[in-house]
């Protein structure tokens, strides 16, 4: 996320961590707990700017394992 967005700022975005860019909400995590769903998700808004020819591209992305592959470090 840094290395394509070199300056976000951590926020809370319906209490749930959020990366934003100038003041605008980038990407999040959505445990699922609040809203009652299956999985969690990590997801991205408009801002994000994820456009591209094709006129179709996720916004979201479902979470079914958590790993420490994923971890940062």
């Amino acid at each position: 996320m840094r290395t394509a967005a070199s300056d976000p700022a951590p926020e809370l975005w319906y209490g749930q961590p959020a990366y934003a860019r100038k003041g605008k909400v980038v990407c999040y995590f959505r445990s699922g707990r609040m809203d009652e769903e299956r999985y969690p998700t990590f997801g991205f808004s408009a801002q994000a700017c994820l456009d591209n020819d094709s006129g179709l591209w996720p916004t979201a992305f479902a979470w079914t394992e958590p790993s420490c592959r994923w971890a940062p470090g």
